[in-house]
């Protein structure tokens, strides 16, 4: 039954499950960014990839990618101001 979520499995909902599951102890899994991620998410980001092209690299949305830069303290940028838009729009032109 590999990669099955068990609430697809199960009869009751989702949320309904999770509540039993922290009831009876069971740690949940994380879903997200690892340390090791996020950290390689900052370079990413700081060297000018996409919120949403860095999502897509590590299996998570951009926002949130941009919500574990935010909790780091990184700054974000304006999407007008990506350097690499900047070149793309340039060799446009």
């Amino acid at each position: 039954m590999g990669g099955v979520p068990v609430a697809e499995l199960a009869t009751v909902h989702r949320g309904s499950l999770s509540k039993n599951v922290r009831r009876h102890g069971a740690a949940p899994r994380r879903v997200g960014l690892n340390e090791q991620q996020i950290t390689e998410a900052i370079r990413l980001y700081q060297q000018g990839d996409s919120l949403a092209t860095i999502g897509k690299g590590m299996g998570v949305t951009g926002h949130a990618v941009r919500s574990r830069l935010v909790e780091r303290g990184v700054r974000m940028r304006s999407s007008i101001c990506n350097p690499r838009r900047k070149l793309d729009l340039a060799a446009q032109n």
